[in-house]
């Protein structure tokens, strides 16, 4: 479960996450939050893109926001909520329903695909999940 505080443009973001990683940063201010910075997503989206290389769905807005853990301990309901917050990008299907884009490994680790930029692509969650454990490129369309 995702805890979000706001949505936000993708060329204000993407600029802020290049600068940020250009001066070194880890965790970077973000309209006062703590942003974590470094992330292969961040890198695919800026190098390959922001749509799905499958359906084309475009991503339109990142939301930033933070994983928060819900666990039960004894009849005691605990949550964790980590400090950093980080984007996740988003777009809409034809219905209006949220759809995020993941980075996907074009061949899988399980497959000796490495964790690399040549070996990643921008998915839609639908296409990627369909996708699963397969190696399918497609061509990257400007």
């Amino acid at each position: 479960m995702y805890e979000r505080v706001g949505n936000y443009d993708i060329n204000d973001v993407l600029a802020f996450v290049e600068l940020s990683r250009s001066k070194k940063e880890e965790v970077a201010n973000y309209n006062g939050y703590p942003v974590k910075i470094y992330s292969d997503r961040y890198l695919t989206f800026y190098k390959k893109g922001i749509k799905c290389c499958m359906c084309r769905l475009e991503g339109k807005y990142f939301g930033l926001e933070r994983t928060v853990v819900v666990r039960r301990k004894k009849k005691e309901k605990i949550i964790e909520k980590p400090k950093s917050f980080h984007f996740n990008l988003y777009t809409k299907d034809i219905t209006g329903r949220e759809i995020m884009l993941t980075k996907d490994h074009i061949i899988p680790k399980t497959k000796g695909g490495k964790s690399h930029i040549s070996n990643y692509q921008t998915m839609c969650e639908h296409c990627n999940s369909v996708k699963g454990n397969m190696d399918i490129k497609r061509r990257e369309k400007k």
